[in-house]
């Protein structure tokens, strides 16, 4: 990750499936709308069943705070979800073990959700928030998007078709991007920047990371 990383992120969905009901991603698409100082993020997941069970499953995103202070801002992120448009409960955060560096505070956790899941049926899983931009660099003066991939394994599938796009406004050259991972793959220009794979399947611990000067 960035060095001297702050702030919060989230990413891609997990899941728990312990009827090992067999499904397949079918896509992921993530609109950021980046503001000034924040980050709206938007997200479209389709599910096909493959199989002929009726089933929960609990669904995990993912919630990490990097370099915070004792404020609001070690609280993570806030969600909202719906399946197949109907709202659904998220539970409080689940937090790992937090690391303290210089009364810095960095911890991970997951928000939870169980849905149902419906014989050979293909299920929409909408998710989103609104965070401030991270900051990074010794200076503070670097922004970052992140979006962890780790959660993938779950599914024990790969996405069939990945987007992830940034977008601003109106033109602003806000892009003069210091580090992209994964390196290859986007396309950069004034109003934003786009990533997109079919097949996606991200090497193993990948968070994608996209870093620039406003």
């Amino acid at each position: 990750q960035p060095a001297g990383l702050v702030g919060s992120y989230s990413g891609f969905p997990g899941c728990s499936n312990p009827l090992g009901i067999p499904m397949r991603v079918l896509s992921h698409s993530v609109t950021a709308q980046l503001g000034k100082s924040t980050d709206a993020v938007q997200t479209l997941t389709l599910i096909k069943n493959l199989g002929k069970l009726t089933g929960a499953i609990t669904i995990q995103i993912p919630t990490h705070v990097r370099g915070a202070g004792t404020m609001g801002a070690l609280q993570g992120l806030t969600f909202g979800a719906s399946w197949d448009k109907v709202p659904v409960t998220l539970t409080a955060p689940s937090w790992g073990l937090d690391t303290n560096t210089n009364a810095l505070i960095s911890k991970d956790g997951f928000v939870t959700a169980q849905v149902t899941v419906k014989p050979n049926a293909t299920h929409a899983l909408r998710i989103n928030w609104t965070g401030d931009v991270m900051m990074a660099g010794a200076d503070g003066k670097e922004r970052v998007l992140a979006y962890d991939l780790t959660t993938l394994g779950g599914w024990q599938s790969s996405i069939g078709k990945f987007n992830y796009s940034i977008q601003t406004g109106s033109p602003n050259p806000i892009f003069l991007v210091i580090g992209k991972v994964p390196k290859a793959g986007w396309q950069v220009g004034t109003k934003g920047a786009f990533f997109s794979a079919n097949n996606y399947s991200p090497t193993s611990g990948m968070t994608m990371y996209f870093t620039y000067y406003p």
